[in-house]
């Protein structure tokens, strides 16, 4: 009798079993509509190829150019970039940091937030790291507020780690830091990126603004470096350290007017900054990392979740692209494109991701690019100044127009 009941029991168990499972497989087949397909098999290799030649070429190069170092170098033949940037991880070089980067928005005072911040680091363990080539000691309660500003500007006007980067740059040194997709070694540029600013603005307090100037640019190619680093984050680092650079030039620029020549250098420089090819590589290599799965390896997740990572970044390839095409565009004039684009897909995290952090960096881009044409601007009004004595009510009285492809001089005017 118990046998008999039990029958039952078990077909409607099985025939349960076999109707979820139906339902699930009905609820996968309809979802599956909504999964981005993977992108083509030779755009993510040739985009993984083309970053492996990259690295290995900018590693040639550094090999050549330090084969080559002349004996009079004032850098030594083993010097590297990497070990700078390691020097920058130090804990106790917070402190610092934030010191001057108070410097570069006001050389001549400290004020009270950044000493209570200084305070707050400094209670938190943030002390001078012996041996580190940046090390620099400052006691915000012993010292006066002058006392610590003279002693910071004189560590400025001597350090020599900043010189053996300038030597580095000019010697070629600098171009092997890429070690591989993930570089976290990175983001120390936007901290050596602040020393290099202090001491621009520490230059042109002395009444050196050439030597400013010089500075400001070698700043601008070490955060350049920035785009050999082929990932989304670098651009967002880039435009940190860009921005950190930018605050110290225009304290040189208001110590006076710049020569024709300089004006000249400085404008190159800014023209450098419009790097959409850069990005729109670093995206594609960012997407293909995705779409094969490597984000997980990259990240240190074990072999297995490649798969996952795969499957959750199907479609950035396809959302890479459609960003690669707005980047010579305002964002302004994009914003359609651009919703499009972020729209999240389903069961597709990392994809997403891509695209929420691509859009920023884009957004970024666009706001560097836009750096050359505000400084234009500011070139024309001061010559404008120094030829009439008195800047003009509106743009439309400069002749000719710094930029007329991006401002309507008819109908931007000056603030009184």
């Amino acid at each position: 009798m118990n046998r008999g009941r039990r029958t039952p029991r078990n077909l409607i168990l099985a025939r349960t079993l076999l109707g979820a499972m139906l339902l699930v497989s009905v609820v996968l087949i309809f979802l599956a509509n909504f999964v981005p397909r993977p992108a083509d098999a030779a755009d993510v290799r040739e985009a993984l190829e083309e970053a492996a030649r990259n690295r290995v070429t900018r590693a040639n190069a550094v090999k050549e150019a330090r084969a080559a170092l002349p004996a009079t170098a004032p850098i030594p033949r083993d010097w590297k970039f990497s070990t700078v940037l390691d020097a920058l991880e130090s804990k106790g070089l917070r402190g610092l940091l934030f010191l001057v980067s108070s410097y570069v928005d006001s050389p001549e005072d400290i004020s009270d937030a950044t000493l209570s911040r200084l305070r707050g680091l400094l209670a938190d363990g943030d002390r001078e790291a012996p041996g580190n080539p940046f090390s620099f000691s400052f006691d915000v309660d012993r010292q006066s507020k002058q006392e610590v500003l003279a002693r910071l500007r004189s560590y400025l006007a001597g350090l020599k780690a900043l010189r053996d980067v300038e030597a580095g740059m000019d010697f070629g040194l600098c171009q092997d830091v890429v070690d591989g997709y993930a570089s976290p070694r990175y983001s120390n540029i936007v901290n050596l990126c602040v020393l290099f600013a202090g001491r621009a603005v520490c230059e042109a307090q002395q009444g050196e603004q050439g030597r400013a100037l010089d500075t400001c640019l070698t700043g601008f190619r070490v955060a350049r470096l920035l785009g050999e680093w082929p990932h989304f984050y670098s651009y967002m680092e880039r435009y940190f350290a860009d921005h950190m650079m930018d605050r110290a030039l225009f304290s040189v620029m208001d110590a006076g007017m710049l020569s024709e020549q300089d004006q000249t250098r400085l404008l190159e420089a800014f023209d450098g900054r419009k790097s959409s090819e850069g990005l729109a590589k670093a995206l594609r290599l960012c997407a293909a990392y995705l779409e094969a799965g490597l984000e997980g390896e990259a990240r240190g997740y074990p072999g297995f979740s490649d798969y996952g990572f795969a499957f959750t970044g199907r479609g950035s390839m396809e959302r890479a692209k459609r960003i690669g095409v707005l980047l010579d565009r305002p964002p302004y004039s994009a914003a359609q494109e651009l919703a499009q684009i972020g729209d999240h897909t389903m069961a597709g995290y990392w994809v997403n991701l891509l695209c929420d952090n691509g859009i920023q960096s884009y957004k970024m881009h666009a706001r560097e690019a836009l750096m050359g044409d505000i400084v234009r601007v500011v070139f024309a009004l001061k010559a404008h100044a120094r030829k009439t004595g008195a800047y003009p009510a509106s743009l439309g009285e400069l002749n000719p127009p710094p930029v007329p492809e991006v401002l309507d001089c008819q109908k931007v005017r000056l603030q009184p």
